[in-house]
């Protein structure tokens, strides 16, 4: 599955090079006020609750920048594309829109509720004498409830960005069975998400002209796959799913002999 993805994955950064480009740049301006609740939110944890709120800190800005308007109208639109699908400059406004609102309570809620977990964590480890060990354990409970957090919130922005299921409550159901159905693969994806925003990022000059647009549609697409394995797909499915991407890197350097 990883070596599909990567390369369905580049193909559709290939394809749309120029719109990765021009989406990385607005992304980059539009997120900074959430950078900026993150880090008005992240220094008074920290203070407060210690080592658990770099933990917190962390893990909520991920969840709250991932569940963004700026973030679900980009994965928005690596959705389409990893679904072989054109979008224009005037359907990115309209999803921009749609995910306006929807983005701002999912990012909220997420970070809530992983601050939440950070503070209960908190608690715990400082249980004095002979409850001490017993509060680590707690406290190692509450991290891994972040963990899973972060899983749902993973695919629950894709949910939300798709528009499908339509209904929020819908949307938080669907991302918690693909995170319960599929942790091993949930994680590789979101590590992969991250690694490939940080090895673009190293490049300098990626950071504002790939680095997200890479990261969303790496996720888009590692999504899309995934979905195909809970559906049941017949036989002229799946031959179709074998020729979906049929391009090499011979292809990267004589386009014109691709045969798609």
């Amino acid at each position: 599955m990883i070596r599909s993805v990567v390369r369905k994955a580049f193909w559709n950064v290939y394809d749309h090079l120029g719109a990765c480009v021009a989406l990385n740049l607005v992304w980059l301006v539009v997120r900074l006020p959430w950078l900026g609740i993150a880090y008005l939110v992240g220094l008074p944890l920290v203070r407060w609750l210690g080592a658990p709120g770099v933990v917190t800190t962390v893990a909520g800005a991920l969840a709250m920048l991932w569940l963004s308007p700026p973030t679900l109208a980009l994965l928005a639109v690596a959705w389409e594309w990893a679904e072989y699908r054109a979008v224009g400059a005037p359907a990115v406004a309209r999803i921009f829109r749609r995910c306006l609102l929807r983005g701002l309570a999912l990012g909220s809620a997420a970070m809530a509720a992983i601050v939440v977990l950070g503070a209960n964590s908190a608690f715990y480890v400082r249980l004095p004498g002979s409850l001490r060990w017993v509060g680590y354990c707690l406290a190692g409970v509450m991290l891994w409830g972040q963990v899973l957090l972060l899983m749902v919130a993973f695919h629950l922005g894709i949910a939300a960005a798709r528009g499908q299921p339509s209904r929020t409550a819908e949307q938080l159901r669907w991302a918690l069975l693909l995170a319960m159905r599929f942790p091993v693969q949930t994680c590789g994806l979101c590590a992969s998400t991250l690694l490939a925003a940080a090895a673009v990022a190293l490049t300098t000059v990626g950071i504002p002209f790939l680095a997200a647009s890479v990261s969303a549609t790496l996720a888009a697409t590692g999504e899309r796959e995934l979905i195909k394995r809970l559906r049941p797909r017949d036989s002229a499915e799946r031959e179709a799913d074998r020729l979906e991407e049929r391009r090499t890197l011979r292809d990267l350097f004589r386009p014109w002999d691709v045969g798609r």
